[in-house]
């Protein structure tokens, strides 16, 4: 039989994950756990889940979700959220409020964490306070003759991916880098850890020629043109 449950509750601890102000409605159907809009206070923000879990053996289980993190804590996330911190390696040291939406499928392991390469989703990650110091980004601005790039923050419209395949890939996203605008784009492999990425940005050629960078490509140039360019990032997470 079919059993419905309306689910409320104070506080529900689920492995690391403390849950307060649980509600929503929940259905067990042909082994499958049906969730309705989920939601609960979590991550010093708030969790809105809607979906399946789908446990044929008791070493794996199946899950198509749909879940929304509003305005929770980066750095608390980062800390009790594994898959992020795989994810996005990056954002360990970040600081800040993020919401952030997926939908997609994934299967599980006995310990609950999604096995990467089986990880299908889209969705976006939005924030107006959160800032990025990748180490990459001390290298751009040596590069560019000591360009003041400030840590990297995302724009009001937030960034949009997809993972499949091992890989999140995302379009050219605008960005933040202190007070000059850029975008970012490419791709990062979840699985391997490596970075395909472009960064593009335009900085005043009077900087670039003061620097003495660029060489021959500022010979035509005005002080007063912006110059384009396009950074490479490659390599891995860890260089």
């Amino acid at each position: 039989r079919d059993l419905k449950m309306t689910r409320r509750a104070g506080t529900v601890y689920a492995d690391d994950y403390k849950l307060d102000r649980v509600r929503g409605d929940v259905r067990v159907a042909n082994s499958t756990i049906h969730m309705d809009d989920v939601q609960a206070d979590t991550l010093g923000g708030s969790a809105t889940v809607k979906g399946t879990y789908k446990a044929p053996t008791d070493q794996r289980a199946d899950v198509d979700l749909t879940v929304r993190l509003a305005t929770v804590d980066i750095s608390q996330a980062m800390e009790t959220v594994d898959t992020f911190a795989k994810i996005v390696p990056v954002a360990k040291a970040a600081k800040g409020r993020v919401t952030f939406t997926s939908t997609g499928t994934a299967t599980l392991g006995p310990d609950l964490a999604p096995a990467l390469p089986s990880l299908m989703a889209n969705g976006m990650v939005g924030s107006s306070s959160l800032r990025l110091q990748p180490d990459w980004l001390a290298a751009v601005s040596k590069a560019l003759g000591g360009a003041r790039l400030g840590g990297l923050a995302l724009g009001p419209k937030g960034l949009d991916y997809a993972i499949e395949k091992g890989s999140l890939r995302m379009p050219d996203t605008p960005v933040k880098l202190g007070a000059v605008a850029a975008a970012l784009s490419g791709r990062v492999g979840v699985v391997d850890e490596t970075l395909d990425l472009a960064l593009d940005l335009a900085l005043p050629a009077k900087r670039l020629r003061a620097a003495g960078v660029l060489g021959d490509v500022l010979s035509a140039a005005k002080d007063g043109d912006s110059i384009p360019i396009t950074v490479t990032i490659g390599g891995t997470y860890k260089k």
